[in-house]
């Protein structure tokens, strides 16, 4: 029988906690208050946001090519080079030199704290836990670097709290903001160049959940 819920009844950490400690096999599934839906998997309480071949493949594409790291062609290459020797995907990027691991790493990481924070702040999403349906394509195989990545999931949960406080003051994150003066005539002297450099994304038109998605 399926269990569910809105996370306003139950937050995100505790459902995510929950199923993970007692060690459940499932799909998580949300329905998110602009409609789209998204999914996490349990197998015996280990979590995956990217649980299949294709869908690394695909989000791996995007992540790559939005983060002006590679090229669409360098990617069709890569996949190519990838079903020839039967390699992950990721092992491939860095053996061409495409990426290297700790950026490869940081991208993925900066992926699944977009994806969970995108589902936290819906507040009035529902989710129903469905145990032991996977997906058709679910993979338990997969590279030490997508490991990794799935550990980083539940290191993300010392991030909730922040984020808790963050909404405190910026209720729906959709919120735009616009310096009334020349940001450069500010007292900046006590910040580093990271935090003058993100400065300039307050721009009037960027809204506070693209500002903490770019910068987190």
């Amino acid at each position: 029988m399926p269990i569910q819920g809105t996370l306003k009844e139950h937050p995100l950490p505790e459902v995510l906690m929950s199923l993970s400690m007692n060690q459940q096999t499932g799909t998580l599934c949300f329905l998110l208050e602009d409609g789209s839906q998204k999914k996490i998997c349990f197998y015996q309480g280990a979590i995956f946001i990217l649980y299949s071949h294709a869908q690394r493949l695909e989000k791996l594409e995007k992540l790559l090519v939005d983060a002006k790291r590679a090229t669409q062609r360098q990617i069709k290459q890569v996949v190519r080079a990838q079903e020839s020797h039967k390699k992950f995907i990721g092992d491939v990027l860095i053996e061409m030199k495409i990426v290297d691991p700790p950026s490869l790493m940081g991208i993925l990481k900066n992926f699944v704290e977009s994806f969970l924070f995108s589902i936290y702040i819906n507040k009035h999403a529902r989710f129903e836990f469905h145990p032991n349906t996977l997906p058709e394509d679910f993979e338990m195989k997969m590279s030490s670097y997508m490991q990794e990545t799935n550990r980083h999931i539940i290191q993300c949960f010392n991030q909730f709290k922040s984020w808790a406080q963050m909404m405190q003051f910026f209720p729906t994150l959709h919120e735009i903001f616009v310096f009334s003066k020349d940001s450069n005539e500010l007292p900046l002297e006590k910040l580093n160049p990271l935090q003058k450099q993100q400065l300039q994304l307050i721009d009037g038109k960027k809204s506070v959940l693209t500002i903490f998605q770019t910068t987190s």
